[in-house]
């Protein structure tokens, strides 16, 4: 467009101003996408924490229901009572056939 000499310097400066601020740009944009995949690994690693804590208090909910529910079952049947300890220890589904098993026997004690 400029085809006189004393035009190229400034268009070098130009040109020179114009790839610093591509640079610039192509800089901030990385520097944006790093920050956003940081928030992104930081927002999923709460809410996994979250889920994890609400789950964990679900369970011991019902497990602790379930050894309160043993006890008492055993208790009504005349049998020695189970510790907290030693229910706690076993695993959910093994807790919930004792307790089926103690609720089968009352019945048909009764």
């Amino acid at each position: 467009m400029l085809p006189d000499d004393e035009f190229q310097p400034a268009i070098d400066e130009l040109e020179k101003i114009s790839k610093k601020t591509k640079d610039r740009m192509m800089y901030s944009l990385r520097e944006k996408a790093q920050r956003d995949y940081e928030w992104g690994l930081w927002s999923a690693k709460t809410e996994g924490r979250k889920e994890g804590r609400k789950e964990g208090r679900e369970e011991g909910r019902e497990e602790g229901r379930l050894t309160g529910k043993i006890q008492v079952l055993q208790e009504l049947l005349g049998e020695d009572v189970s510790t907290d300890e030693a229910l706690l220890n076993r695993p959910m589904d093994e807790l919930a056939a004792m307790a089926s098993q103690l609720q089968m026997r009352l019945r048909k004690r009764d």
